[in-house]
């Protein structure tokens, strides 16, 4: 008798979801029926900045279906460079020295990737406009704004670092916590930056300027080879959530003449969820990405690890499908160490980047002298371990 297909519900269609789908699609085929439920009523175009993919790169050039999409929507960077605020050189790599050649490495603009993750699923996989209300775990059963009972063997709650999710059927306590710092994130035209120049945007390399209390990052992405640039800073207290676009004229002068020219403006707080001894499964229901272990940008991993989660659970699920629940248990060994452990870095190495205290600059001109020693032996070494795979 033919097994029925592992009825498969994912909520939440942003880039950890959208992967999870494919790796669920590729990997177990007609062994799998999938819905992937959005709250969003369209996936928008023009939304979000820039980040890059490593790890998880290497973990969607396997999908088929993406192989080769994935290089028409990304830029690869020729150069890692450090500066400070003055424009005193710190360190400068390329690219090719930390991430192999050609780099498993690439920049991204989020919107683009989202769309293609999207529109290389099956035809009506994604499903806009369906916001989860609630979940009978008993009966496996969830509801959502349009759909009264909705059937699932599997939930996995890729819903983000506010994940009704998980607030929902995890621990209570299990929630968000602002780091400290806040961000200016805009998107910069490469006319701008060639009309009007800053040592901060260098063609084809990644720049970092390191400020007192500040770190200022600048790269560009994608096709049009249109420049991110964040500005991230010590702040006792975030933005409001709702202060997703910032007005303030100051803090853009504070950061770079050129970033008056910038678009898709936003100023949020930087929040992580604190790892705890919890677990990601409840049952048959399993959380991904930042509903899971959001971490801070400051190791550039947020996406990398969702996209490797993504790929570790599909790897799980398709070796034995009669054994989904020792699948979920070994899903969540393999990966909370990790990402635990890219929590804490990250904490560490955003609070030691933007340095405020004349010990702490101290602290972090020493750290950096050791890191780019000897053509900088041990910063490679780092970012080589930390951009590998863990699935």
């Amino acid at each position: 008798m033919m097994q029925k297909p592992l009825r498969v519900v994912i909520a939440g269609a942003g880039v950890g979801g959208l992967a999870a789908a494919h790796e669920l699609v590729h990997r177990l085929g007609d062994r799998v029926h999938v819905r992937l439920l959005e709250a969003a009523h369209e996936l928008r175009p023009q939304l979000g900045a820039g980040f890059s993919l490593s790890g998880g790169l290497q973990c969607l050039r396997q999908i088929p279906a993406l192989s080769d999409e994935l290089s028409k929507i990304s830029s690869t960077p020729k150069l890692f460079r450090t500066v400070q605020e003055d424009g005193t050189l710190l360190a400068s790599f390329p690219a090719k020295d930390l991430v192999g050649d050609p780099p498993a490495l690439a920049q991204f603009m989020r919107d683009e990737l989202q769309l293609t993750l999207a529109k290389t699923l099956p035809d009506g996989l994604v499903e806009c406009g369906q916001r989860v209300v609630s979940v009978d775990k008993e009966n496996r059963m969830l509801h959502t704004e349009k759909e009264s009972d909705i059937p699932f063997d599997l939930l996995i709650g890729a819903d983000g670092i506010k994940s009704h999710i998980r607030g929902e059927h995890f621990d209570k306590e299990w929630d968000r916590e602002y780091s400290g710092l806040s961000m200016y994130y805009g998107v910069i035209s490469n006319d701008e930056v060639k009309k009007h120049g800053d040592f901060r945007f260098q063609e084809g390399a990644i720049t970092e300027t390191v400020g007192k209390g500040n770190l200022q990052l600048s790269f560009q992405c994608g096709p049009s080879r249109d420049w991110t640039f964040a500005y991230a800073y010590r702040c006792a207290e975030p933005p409001a959530d709702d202060e997703w676009a910032t007005t303030d004229e100051a803090l853009r002068e504070k950061m770079s003449e050129i970033t008056k020219f910038s678009s898709r403006a936003m100023h949020f707080g930087i929040y992580h969820t604190p790892p705890r001894s919890v677990s990601w499964v409840n049952d048959r229901i399993v959380l991904l990405g930042d509903a899971a272990h959001a971490t801070t940008p400051f190791m550039g991993q947020g996406a990398n690890q969702a996209i490797q989660d993504a790929a570790c659970l599909g790897r799980l699920l398709s070796e034995d499908l009669t054994q989904i629940d020792a699948a979920l248990q070994e899903f969540y060994k393999i990966r909370e160490p990790v990402t635990s452990r890219i929590i804490k870095n990250s904490k560490f190495a955003g609070q030691l980047r933007t340095a405020d205290s004349f010990m702490e600059r101290t602290l972090r001109s020493i750290a950096y002298r050791i890191m780019f020693a000897r053509d900088g032996a041990l910063f490679k070494r780092i970012y080589q371990a930390e951009t590998k795979p863990v699935i």
